[in-house]
């Protein structure tokens, strides 16, 4: 199975971190990627609630805070956004890297005169967008392609109609085959048909005149309408232009992100990533698919992304910057070919859909655009719901009398175990944006699902013949774990803090040329109403954990959703989203989720025996 090629490249850094917007202190999941910042709702989110370029940025250390360690990441007159964090290492971690990045793509620090602030506005929107390109694989243009191009983009087109700042226009050497065709086809019929009918009625009489007209609709009218059909199935090809009200590095950005282009292409399904990409549409309940491949190149100051279907050209997207009232757009014309009913050959429509979807879209906001719409405005629909609360949850119960200070910590990680537990049902409960695993057993189903900056998660599901009760008690056996867990070592619980809930500590094996990983983890149970039991467990912090010289992975999420079906069986869905840090091989990550969406084959063999 092909993994897909991950949007955040080079070295990277995702956690959860509490950032300061407007006067609350939020949780969110932020991914530091090639002098961008991106921040999730939650490691399962498919799309970041704003991305911000470094450019131009400062990185402050505002000392500690209620023994959190803050700085602050600011550009004068457009942003400023603070960052907690509650250690001291993962803190030096982040400040470190995201003061390089700052140096990195630090502006000019030459002063401009007030007469030239206009023309200095638009050389720094200028650089964001360029390094939003640079980030592109974009190459430039081999002769031959060029010239396939040329052939395509210099043909006659003649303008069919103009919508606000869209045209649409057909080539004109294609409809004037289609009315010759059209034409004469019937003209030669018409003729034809007349000949024949006068030879007949001199040589044959008057009798058979009437009967050979007949066998000459019967022979001929069939040809005629498959040639009227062909002609109207034909392919159009046609040119539509549009002006986007964003700069190039957007536009283009919004192309590259195949996983994003079913939200704005009509009729596509789902799309896979990377330089290959299989596109599945849907028309009507009906599924078509087909494989396309991609390039970026430039010629000069334009960009052309080109899509081929078996190496013929589906798909010509021309893009150049353009500059009007100060602000930067995007003139782009799309190059394809149309055929009536059939969503897989060419679609008319994109570029009206792509303008709609990069214009109201914050995904791909310059920090020019971040300005003007202001981080607060972006996010702030959310802040209200995830300020910190702290209560007791479901399910929790503190028997012993403990200190004050102790109990606040418990509630605290309740709090985040309820987060975590309502993500898993809502996971499970879904069935949009999931791939299938192909695994080697029918009685389970595997599957995965992009997740934030790059990640996985994957899902195994089926039916045990077991108890809820029983399953529970079995899993949570750590001594057992590696009966269906062929990757853990050992593991040990470090302090039990309720009947419910526990911290952890696992290591898993060595495996090829990956080291060993370890976790620290909190594990909590929730039993539901209807018997229904999920038990959850995230990365945490303890001081008893132990500092070791393995690879410390980090887990986002990892559950088991457990259903009762009847009194002896239930339906189970384990789900895990971890990043096990490094640089590790494709093949050995695809191998590692095809072997985690088969813990509930083992366990449901194990219970079995």
């Amino acid at each position: 199975m092909e993994d897909s090629t991950s949007s955040f490249i080079g070295e990277e850094l995702r956690n959860y971190i509490k950032l300061k917007r407007k006067r609350r202190w939020v949780n969110r999941f932020v991914v530091l990627s090639s002098g961008m910042l991106y921040y999730f709702k939650t490691p399962a989110s498919l799309k970041p609630r704003c991305v911000i370029s470094l450019v131009g940025c400062q990185v402050n250390n505002l000392g500690v805070e209620k023994r959190e360690y803050i700085l602050d990441i600011s550009k004068p007159n457009h942003y400023s956004i603070k960052l907690a964090f509650p250690s001291q290492s993962e803190y030096n971690l982040w400040f470190m890297r995201l003061s390089s990045f700052a140096e990195q793509y630090k502006e000019d620090p030459d002063h401009v005169p007030s007469s030239c602030l206009h023309q200095e506005e638009r050389k720094k929107m200028n650089r964001e967008n360029l390094q939003l390109i640079e980030q592109l694989p974009i190459g430039e243009i081999p002769n031959l392609t060029k010239q396939q191009i040329e052939e395509i983009v210099g043909k006659k087109y003649v303008l069919i109609r103009s919508e606000g700042s869209g045209t649409y226009s057909e080539c004109a050497g294609n409809k004037a085959e289609n009315r010759s065709i059209a034409k004469y086809g019937q003209i030669g019929f018409i003729a034809g048909a007349l000949i024949v009918s006068l030879i007949s009625h001199f040589a044959l009489g008057n009798a058979l005149t009437g009967l050979c007209f007949a066998l000459i609709v019967a022979v001929y009218y069939p040809h005629m309408i498959s040639s009227k059909s062909a002609s109207a199935a034909q392919k159009i090809q046609f040119k539509t232009t549009i002006l986007i009200n964003s700069g190039a590095g957007e536009t283009l950005t919004a192309l590259h992100d195949s996983p994003c282009r079913s939200l704005w292409e009509p009729y596509l399904h789902d799309c896979t990533d990377g330089s290959r990409m299989t596109f599945t549409y849907e028309v009507n309940g009906i599924q078509a698919t087909q494989e396309v491949t991609r390039q970026f190149v430039k010629d000069g100051n334009i960009f052309y992304v080109i899509e081929k279907a078996d190496n013929t050209i589906k798909n010509i997207f021309k893009v150049e910057s353009k500059s009007k009232y100060g602000k930067m757009m995007s003139f782009v014309s799309h190059f394809g070919y149309f055929e009536e009913n059939n969503s897989i050959v060419g679609n008319p429509s994109l570029l009206a859909c792509l303008k709609n979807y990069v214009e109201s879209n914050t995904i791909y906001l310059s920090n020019q655009q971040v300005s003007n719409q202001t981080t607060d405005k972006v996010d702030s629909d959310s802040d209200e719901e995830e300020e910190t609360k702290i209560d007791d949850g479901p399910g929790l119960a503190i028997t012993q009398p403990i200190p004050d200070e102790k109990k606040e910590m418990i509630l605290q990680l309740n709090n985040e175990a309820v987060k975590a537990m309502q993500e898993a049902e809502k996971l499970a409960a879904d069935s949009e944006g999931w791939e299938e695993i192909k695994l080697k057993v029918n009685t389970v189903k595997g599957s995965r699902r992009k997740a934030a900056g790059g990640l996985y998660i994957v899902r195994g599901e089926g039916d045990i013949n077991r108890s809820a009760i029983e399953v529970i008690e079995y899993i949570k056996d750590i001594n057992r774990k590696a009966e269906y867990d062929d990757m853990f070592e050992s593991g040990y619980v470090i302090e039990k803090l309720t009947d419910e809930m526990e911290i952890a500590y696992q290591k898993y094996k060595k495996t090829g040329p990956v080291s060993s990983r370890d976790l620290c983890l909190l594990q909590r149970r929730f039993d539901l109403e209807g018997g229904k039991i999920v038990a959850i467990a995230m990365s945490t912090t303890h001081p008893n954990c132990p500092e070791t010289k393995f690879v410390r992975a980090h887990l986002y999420l990892g559950c088991f959703v457990l259903t009762p079906v009847s009194p002896t069986v239930t339906h189970m869905v384990y789900m895990i989203n971890v990043d096990i840090k490094g640089s590790i091989p494709k093949f050995i990550i695809n191998s590692v989720q095809s072997d985690q969406a088969l813990v509930v084959e083992k366990i449901r063999k194990n219970l079995a025996a």
